[in-house]
């Protein structure tokens, strides 16, 4: 039996298939220096898994149009390999492993898997007037500008805070955060009989990637959240959905600052309400600059949004990765 088919079968049959992967590709790495063609090696066992995907999608009657979407990724990310390196490969093969054991789909312009959420806050909506309000979980530490403490690798251990949240009785208590996710270093206080908790930690939702390469055209963006709904209802019935999540460099709150308003990005942006989470700026550096640490100075200047981030930052500005959530009752507004 070939190392590839070893690979395979373990993959499809291993309850943590992440770890079979993680040892595959140091593996794969020792073999590198000696192989030419080794960075092939993890495209061609995922590849053959696909026909354990395609009887998965006949199963669930998923499709072709949506099978065919959703595999598209892997030529995405051999491309960005093969830009990258200069030689066929395949980036990201863990990323990849969700696509081949059915647990992500691309409908429409968006990628969506079901998972339960990470974020550590509560929200909690007013029973009359639809209202939200985002809690920080007890025990999260913040500096004083109410960003969570090591956010873009700063820390306040002068002025830094810890969250508490109170429930039980008649009051609610917690720290209530704002549109960029920034959290209100006073307690504000809630009654128990108007608010109910909607979204906490271990919730199930859809979570929300964008491939690259298109564009984040706001009617295509609706669609595509409108297509998910349905089609999880159908085709997963078994599965809840109580909101969408996205945790993107396309939802970094410094964005609406240096974008103009009707920019699809901004308008993106805007579709989840922020909550904390500590980020940096790698990823957007990385999508805007292509590098994760690039010397502004001398960074590409070609494009808006690279002068946009480059005079934004060079003025002091803060820009990292954002979080948010979208109650699947805001998905049509």
């Amino acid at each position: 039996m070939s190392q590839a088919e070893e690979y395979r079968i373990a993959l499809s049959e291993s309850t943590e298939p992440f770890e079979v992967m993680s040892g595959m590709i140091g593996w794969t790495e020792t073999l590198a220096p000696r192989r030419s063609h080794a960075s092939l090696f993890t495209a061609l066992v995922l590849i053959s898994l696909l026909p354990d995907a395609i009887r998965f999608y006949r199963k669930r009657d998923i499709s072709d149009a949506i099978l065919l979407d959703t595999f598209g990724d892997v030529d995405v990310w051999m491309r960005h390999y093969q830009r990258q390196h200069g030689v066929w490969g395949l980036s990201v093969p863990e990323w990849l492993l969700y696509h081949f054991t059915c647990k992500l789909f691309k409908i429409g312009r968006l990628q969506f898997m079901h998972t339960e959420w990470e974020r550590q806050v509560k929200v909690f909506r007013n029973r009359a007037s639809d209202e939200l309000t985002v809690f920080p979980e007890a025990g999260v530490r913040f500096r004083a500008d109410g960003l969570v403490d090591g956010m873009n690798c700063i820390y306040d251990s002068a002025d830094g805070w810890v969250s508490e949240l109170r429930q039980g009785g008649s009051i609610i208590s917690g720290h209530a955060t704002g549109p960029d996710g920034a959290a209100d270093g006073e307690l504000t206080e809630l009654d128990a009989a108007q608010w109910e908790l909607v979204l906490e930690a271990g919730s199930p939702v859809l979570d929300v990637h964008i491939q690259e390469g298109g564009r984040l055209d706001p009617e295509a963006i609706a669609a595509s959240m409108a297509e998910a709904r349905a089609f999880y209802a159908e085709k997963f019935p078994e599965l809840p959905v109580r909101a969408f999540v996205c945790t993107s460099w396309l939802l970094s709150p410094g964005l609406a600052h240096l974008l103009p308003a009707d920019s699809n990005i901004v308008t993106f942006g805007r579709m989840f309400r922020l909550v904390p989470n500590r980020d940096d700026e790698a990823q957007l550096y990385e999508r805007v600059f292509g590098d994760k640490q690039p010397d502004l100075a001398n960074a590409p200047r070609g494009t808006s949004l690279q002068q946009a981030v480059h005079d934004f930052v060079a003025g002091g500005g803060m820009v990292f990765g954002g979080s948010g959530f979208r109650l699947l009752t805001n998905e049509s507004s």
